[in-house]
């Protein structure tokens, strides 16, 4: 018998697969389950469901996740149309722009949002207080954190509405919130509820922002690191992951669905938008006061890591890379 390449690659990913994804799982359901071999059934999830802190976070963290669900998708929205339905100098500039903080961790927003509005922020100094931790820091720093996420697969369905869509309804004299409605929204329907997936996943699942910027405002994520790592309650924390994969899974094999769709969904002539000034200008600024808040944010954290003690010695250094 012959042993194939492509074969070799799905034992290989199947091991692979089975190592790091089924195993773990299986070690997290042995100890929601299991109390020292003995099946115990439900009880670590009714104890949970009894533990007034561990109830509070899961409301928490689902009502985080549609917070920043709604905003997110709204402001991707705005920026993807922007970038695939105006014409603007600078688009190609204000994408990449946009796209920076999909290659920082959650961790790096939630830092320069505290250099911004934390005890010792600019703004915070220059304005007054503002109560970051809590609600706002979560849902600012993960609106930050899932904006190049919702945006790609926006931006995709946006640019493959079909023009001869719009041209017909362009002819049949439909106007432009007409034809927003009618092509627009229908035309980009699958890469809209693939985008509010991926924010609503990213954001229940994070530790980075939570952790940072949470404070006394408990989330999931942060309730297993506490209960494993803080009070040693193993099969708790084990609890606590799997409830927190409730959410996550029906979204899961919804986006999977969304995909299916999305796939067999025609696709016509790409819509290449003609110029008009007052709408591009209008888009110009939209676009880039979106994205200006992640630019800051990520601007202040590259420019604190060459100070020499923020706030006091605002002194020049590369000390700080002497580690």
């Amino acid at each position: 018998a012959t042993f194939s390449l492509p074969l070799a690659l799905l034992l290989l990913l199947t091991a692979f697969l089975g190592l790091f994804l089924v195993m773990p799982l299986a070690a997290l359901a042995e100890r929601s389950f299991f109390d020292g071999g003995v099946f115990t059934g439900l009880a670590s999830l009714r104890l949970f469901l009894a533990t007034p802190g561990l109830a509070a976070a899961f409301g928490h963290t689902l009502l985080m996740g549609g917070a920043v669900t709604a905003i997110t998708l709204t402001l991707a929205f705005i920026l993807s149309f922007a970038l695939t339905h105006s014409r603007f100098t600078g688009v190609r500039l204000c994408r990449a722009a946009a796209l920076l903080p999909l290659f920082v961790p959650s961790l790096f927003p939630a830092l320069g949002l505290i250099y911004l509005f934390g005890a010792q922020g600019v703004v915070t100094m220059t304005v007054g207080e503002v109560e970051l931790y809590g609600p706002l820091g979560i849902v600012l720093g993960s609106v930050i954190y899932t904006l190049p996420n919702a945006m790609l697969p926006l931006t995709a369905a946006l640019r493959d509405v079909d023009a001869d869509l719009y041209l017909a309804a362009r002819t049949l004299g439909a106007g432009p919130w007409r034809r927003f409605v009618t092509v627009t929204l229908p035309g980009a329907r699958y890469g809209i509820a693939s985008a509010a997936i991926v924010i609503f996943v990213l954001t229940i699942t994070d530790f980075g922002v939570p952790k940072v910027l949470g404070g006394e405002y408990s989330m999931l994520a942060t309730e297993t690191f506490k209960q494993v790592a803080g009070m040693q309650d193993f099969a708790m924390g084990a609890t606590v992951s799997l409830v927190l994969l409730l959410p996550c899974v029906p979204a899961f094999l919804l986006d999977g669905w969304v995909r299916k769709k999305q796939r067999y969904q025609w696709r016509g002539r790409p819509y290449i938008p003609a110029p008009q000034p007052e709408r591009d200008a209008a888009f110009t600024l939209a676009a880039w006061a979106i994205v200006a808040l992640p630019l800051v944010v990520i601007a202040m954290v590259v420019w604190v890591a060459f100070i020499a003690f923020w706030p006091y010695e605002l002194a020049f250094t590369l000390a700080n890379f002497c580690f």
